[in-house]
């Protein structure tokens, strides 16, 4: 039986999984940005780009675990 070390594994699906999720992104990315241009408008390209912006932002800060509380932010009232 072939046995994998952990590094080695890590090493090799990292890279495929962020593949993955590009590939994904820039299958469905244009077929939702043409759905919003039909809705909205011509606008619609900006409002697609800044709820991306928007998602992709928040995604990393809850992989880096960041929160208002560990920061510091205040939330205005």
């Amino acid at each position: 039986m072939c046995t994998i070390e952990p590094k080695r594994t890590c090493a090799w699906l990292f890279p495929r999984r962020c593949w993955c999720c590009f590939s994904f992104g820039g299958m469905t990315g244009p077929a939702l940005d043409s759905a919003l241009m039909t809705l909205v408008g011509p606008s619609g390209l900006f409002l697609f780009n800044a709820i991306a912006c928007t998602l992709l932002a928040l995604t990393a800060r809850r992989a880096l675990g960041l929160s208002l509380k560990a920061t510091g932010a205040r939330v205005p009232s």
